[in-house]
């Protein structure tokens, strides 16, 4: 990505960010629209997003806004989870628990991942270390 097109982003989410803060979420949802469609999509631009849509009470649009969230990293735990929170909190159960499970069932492969990197050392039984 050329440097203008770095630097236009960087705007663009900075602007996202001070509309939010305003609350200027029309305005937000179009700002972060262009930055979706000038590089990259990046998960905290459709976390904002489906943040400003639901408090304008779009909440169809917001669900959707997160479901892309996950869509981006699909294997990322924290995303599923944020999603399946904003899901359930929309009253969409089945969507909610669904991403819940999935979030869960990963869980033992995140685990693993962590022992073999030395974040989390495997402890003994009966121990709390």
């Amino acid at each position: 990505m050329a440097s203008t097109e770095k630097d236009r982003r960087l705007g663009l989410a900075q602007q996202a960010e001070t509309l939010m803060s305003r609350g200027l979420y029309d305005d937000a949802i179009a700002t972060l629209d262009a930055f979706i469609r000038v590089g990259p999509p990046t998960p905290g631009a459709f976390v904002m997003r489906g943040d400003a849509l639901s408090l304008l009470g779009r909440d169809e649009e917001s669900l959707a806004s997160m479901m892309a969230v996950a869509a981006l990293e699909p294997a990322n735990p924290q995303l599923r989870q944020l999603v399946a929170r904003h899901a359930l909190l929309l009253g969409q159960f089945e969507i909610g628990w669904r991403e819940f499970e999935a979030r869960l069932a990963r869980l033992p492969v995140i685990r693993k991942e962590r022992q073999i990197q030395g974040r989390y050392p495997v402890a003994s039984p009966g121990r709390i270390s």
